[in-house]
């Protein structure tokens, strides 16, 4: 089924919002509209809890974080320490300060695969916080890792494939040359598996709204990964070659 293009596309802040469709499993996933500051797609969902006021240290959450495993399965029970650790994460990323500090640290990229696995899990609870802390920290530098993942069709949870998606949404409205190719590649390996599924209406439309943004936006159109961060350009392209996107 061929994706509508359209050249229209809202230009003002988007409001954030949460949907959380309990009814139906195929379209039970968390919907999220990017509010944007600056050149930055910013989620605001409410203020850290003091709890988590303390001093974040990217490095010795990677190190806490390998202990644990995203659940293969729905009816299984998330790991409360896993939950604690990545509701930590977001609460230290939930302003541009902390966004700023998480993608400057050199162990990011570690930070966000692990984001990525835990938001595409069946499990709604592990879902959350890691959807929300992607959609703050992920930019050109680092789509490719949601990318990734969502390229790998086979064994992904409905919910956890429309969740990364809103976070490819998020990156379009400012996407680099690069990014807008291997999102385009991305969207047709997913397309093809949802032409054997069904109750994936939502999924096609985001798919859809993802490629409207990119034909109209105006931010990035003109830049390149290669040109703006040649190492990442070049750690992107062999992370998504791996997966069949050139």
């Amino acid at each position: 089924m061929p994706i509508q293009r359209s050249a229209t596309v809202k230009k003002h802040a988007w409001a954030a919002l949460l949907f959380l469709a309990l009814l139906n499993p195929a379209t039970a996933a968390i919907r999220l509209v990017p509010h944007e500051v600056a050149s930055q797609a910013i989620w605001k969902l409410g203020s850290p809890s003091a709890s988590f006021k303390e001093p974040f240290d990217v490095s010795i959450w990677v190190d806490r974080m390998t202990e644990f495993s995203p659940s293969t399965a729905s009816r299984q029970t998330a790991n409360s320490f896993a939950l604690a650790e990545i509701a930590k994460l977001r609460a230290s990323v939930a302003d541009e300060q902390g966004i700023n500090a998480f993608r400057i640290h050199s162990r990011r990229d570690e930070a966000v695969k692990i984001l990525v696995r835990f938001a595409s899990s069946p499990v709604r609870a592990e879902r959350l916080d890691a959807t929300i802390s992607l959609a703050n920290v992920v930019d050109n530098t680092t789509l490719c890792y949601v990318l990734s993942r969502l390229a790998k069709t086979d064994n992904i949870d409905v919910n956890g494939r429309f969740n990364l998606l809103q976070v490819v949404r998020g990156v379009s409205t400012y996407a680099f040359q690069e990014n807008e190719v291997w999102i385009l590649q991305t969207n047709l390996k997913i397309e093809k598996e949802l032409n054997e599924q069904k109750d994936i209406a939502l999924t096609r439309q985001l798919i859809s709204e993802i490629e409207q943004i990119l034909s109209s936006r105006w931010r990035g159109r003109e830049q390149s990964l290669a040109n703006f961060n040649k190492t990442m350009y070049d750690k992107c392209g062999a992370e998504l070659r791996a997966v069949g996107i050139q």
